[in-house]
């Protein structure tokens, strides 16, 4: 759960940061707590959950910048090319369907354009191995039992 962006009021005056209302437990061995502390006090961090909140900012930049890019773009128009009472197949760029028209944790499946696991020889030499999925190199069994 975030914490909601609110700022904090401290002695009449209001805090840059917001209000942070939720306690993580994170287990980590002797060794890992202390060298976490070593590491954040040499940077200069206040307390270990500064340290953990600028790693985590570190690592989401390149994430935000992605969804600002991608946010509000046009990826193309989706159609429906079957429908069933069972679901539908869209056809169109996958894009446009996971940044405009999921919900969260909805997709179950994308399946994009071949080439999927050629079987037979073609003219310019291609041909994946018997029984590789989608030419990842993963057997039909591997891709069932993941």
């Amino acid at each position: 759960m975030h914490a909601k962006n609110i700022k904090g009021v401290i002695n009449g005056k209001t805090s840059a940061s917001p209000t942070r209302e939720n306690v993580t437990s994170i287990r980590l061995t002797t060794h890992e707590r202390n060298e976490m502390e070593e590491v954040s006090a040499t940077l200069g961090f206040k307390s270990l959950g500064d340290y953990l909140r600028h790693l985590h900012n570190v690592s989401m930049t390149p994430m935000r910048k992605q969804r600002e890019q991608l946010h509000g773009r046009d990826f193309g128009k989706l159609n429906v090319a079957h429908k069933t009472s069972l679901g539908k197949i869209l056809q169109g760029n996958s894009l446009e369907y996971l940044h405009h028209a999921a919900k969260p944790e909805s997709v179950n499946v994308i399946m994009t354009s071949p080439p999927f696991g050629l079987v037979r020889k073609k003219t310019y030499g291609m041909r994946m191995p018997p029984n590789t999925v989608s030419g990842f190199g993963l057997s039909q069994k591997d891709f069932i039992e993941s």
